[in-house]
């Protein structure tokens, strides 16, 4: 079993990652190859990850590198990886890389991060 990263190691961490914000609204564009680092680190030694959601934005090939960077690198990790969203899909898809590689793999975005939390889901709700 590997070693959690202690929280302290996870702030450290945090504090290091690049990210590249533009206007007032703080509105993620890319993640920069040291963020791709620190997330390597954390990834190594995780047993499982969650990934929901794009690293930038993809649909700009300037910022998709970020996205695709994880996706490789999740796909070749040890760890069990769970995919959730449409847009992570279409990160995965521009990286070229195999839903094959991930232990599970779903198209829902919020509606999947409600159900992990255990939330009442008003689809669920009607068909019952």
């Amino acid at each position: 079993m590997r070693q959690l990263p202690t929280m302290e190691e996870i702030s450290q961490l945090k504090n290091n990652l690049q990210l590249f914000f533009v206007s007032l609204k703080q509105f993620l564009k890319h993640l920069f190859n040291h963020s791709i680092e620190a997330l390597e680190q954390l990834v190594q030694r995780s047993e499982i990850v969650l990934w929901n959601g794009p690293m930038g934005m993809i649909e700009d090939p300037r910022f998709a590198q970020g996205s695709s960077k994880l996706a490789h690198l999740l796909a070749n990790s040890s760890c069990d990886v769970v995919i959730g969203g449409g847009d992570t899909l279409l990160a995965i898809n521009i990286a070229g890389v195999s839903f094959d590689h991930y232990h599970f793999v779903s198209t829902a975005g919020g509606a999947f991060l409600e159900a992990l939390e255990d939330k009442e889901l008003p689809g669920i709700t009607a068909l019952q």
